[in-house]
């Protein structure tokens, strides 16, 4: 589930979410008194136009994904968040709590936000509190010593431990709720001679450029880069079988996979076999789309495999 942040016309984030909004409680004489006549209902806000929303971000550093969502980088080229237009007519600013910068990403995205929301003649709402995002506010929201940044820091440090406990890859964007999937790039190398782990540690550490190898366990193999983040983890499994797969969390996809790939293609050029993506035999045909891909964006990637699947 990413962080996102509403714009909108409407005048509170009930009215956002399509609630009712909440009144004081009355007492008896209060009721008693009351006029007869209910209050009308409050009139529904103006929605923000897709033209006025496509104006706006076609100007920004962002790719269009479609007709409602553009995917908005940040000034240095990396991941930032994503844009979606809703059919109701506000617009969602999102951001991946699995992305490995994400606190960086949080606090330039309610200056942002609120950027944009004065461009489209609306207010910013943050979700976690429902409350509205102001110019007098914000500062004290992502004040680094205060309760609403540690509880983000607690939700992003909570999700960078799912990611190794339950193998989940990061999307440095979400898709729509989603900004963690299941890990999609596993390779599997079923050998035709046996070699020792310890012996591969030897064989990786020579042959698969910028990493050192490290025996972590019996059979437990970590590739750490040169700035000391581990890349990739190779695991000689109880069947025999080789598997070789990211270290997510902490570096970007394009650092990752190429050492992935890299080191399970020099253990399946030293033991031979059958080598497998994600069960699909690795032949020459998906080794050029997938050496075409792995510079690029995590998310990409996902799609890509999720299309080349069905």
């Amino acid at each position: 589930m990413p962080f996102d942040l509403y714009i909108s016309r409407a005048s509170s984030f009930e009215l956002v979410r399509g609630e009712p909004a909440s009144e004081k409680p009355q007492g008896f004489f209060s009721k008693l008194f009351s006029s007869k006549q209910s209050a009308s209902p409050p009139k529904p806000p103006s929605p923000i136009s897709a033209e006025h929303f496509h104006a706006l971000l076609a100007s920004a550093p962002a790719s269009k994904q479609s007709d409602s969502v553009y995917w908005v980088r940040h000034v240095d080229g990396d991941p930032w968040f994503a844009a979606e237009r809703k059919a109701e007519g506000h617009v969602v600013l999102s951001a991946s709590y699995s992305h490995h910068r994400f606190l960086r990403n949080l606090g330039y995205m309610f200056d942002q936000g609120l950027l944009i929301a004065e461009a489209l003649q609306a207010r910013l709402f943050e979700e976690v509190g429902g409350q509205e995002v102001t110019a007098q506010n914000f500062k004290e929201l992502i004040d680094r010593n205060g309760s609403y940044v540690e509880l983000q820091l607690n939700t992003w440090r909570s999700v960078m431990e799912m990611l190794d406990a339950q193998a989940k890859a990061p999307l440095e964007y979400p898709i729509g709720p989603i900004d963690a999937v299941s890990e999609f790039l596993v390779f599997h190398v079923m050998p035709e001679r046996n070699v020792t782990a310890n012996a591969m540690r030897s064989t990786l550490g020579q042959q698969v450029p910028g990493v050192k190898a490290e025996l972590v366990q019996e059979n437990a193999i970590c590739l750490i880069g040169e700035d000391d983040k581990t890349l990739a983890k190779v695991l000689l499994r109880p069947d025999g079988n080789w598997q070789i797969w990211p270290s997510r969390g902490r570096a970007p996809f394009a650092q990752l996979a190429p050492c992935v790939v890299r080191a399970a293609e020099c253990i399946h050029a030293e033991v031979r076999g059958q080598m497998e993506l994600c069960g699909r035999p690795f032949d020459e045909a998906l080794r050029r789309e997938v050496r075409a891909r792995i510079d690029g964006l995590s998310v990409d990637f996902y799609i890509w495999m999720q299309a080349a699947n069905k």
